[in-house]
């Protein structure tokens, strides 16, 4: 079986999928100190020590599962919410998370569009090499998982 190098991007790819990936990374470091905080405000603002899975995860919770987690996990001798703190957990809510889910989707669009790229240059360098004029489609895909180092 033939074997394939890893194509080299060229210099426009790399450029791009470089801003991606810097992109990427300021997002993710952006969204987690925006987490932290959310879980220090719910700490001291709630009461709230032992934050768990679902608050830690915050981002995939509705406003609704939000507050009733952000209840469920205050201590059993904390007083109950008054209006004016239920509705301050709510506004956070809307503050904080509405922008991390939107983050969230913009991440994901830009993983996507990397992951575009990078697909594309394999694409193109196969084409040059034009494996496809030889390889039936079962050929091709080893081929490719050969060249991405895929068992």
């Amino acid at each position: 079986m033939e074997t394939l190098p890893i194509a080299q991007p060229s210099d426009d790819i790399r450029a791009k999928t470089e801003q991606i990936i810097a992109k990427l990374i300021e997002m993710k470091h952006t969204n987690q100190q925006t987490g932290q905080l959310l879980l220090d405000w719910l700490r001291t603002e709630f009461d709230v020590q032992e934050p768990g899975k679902q608050l830690e995860n915050a981002i995939t919770l509705g406003l609704q599962a939000f507050v009733n987690e952000g209840r469920k996990k205050r201590p059993r001798t904390a007083k109950k919410l008054t209006p004016a703190a239920l509705k301050a957990l709510q506004e956070d809510y809307s503050e904080q998370i509405g922008p991390l889910q939107q983050s969230k989707t913009e991440a994901l669009m830009l993983e996507r569009k990397g992951n575009d790229l990078v697909n594309k240059e394999i694409m193109n360098d196969l084409a040059k090499r034009e494996i496809f004029a030889y390889c039936n489609p079962m050929e091709l895909i080893l081929l490719l998982a050969q060249s991405l180092k895929i068992d």
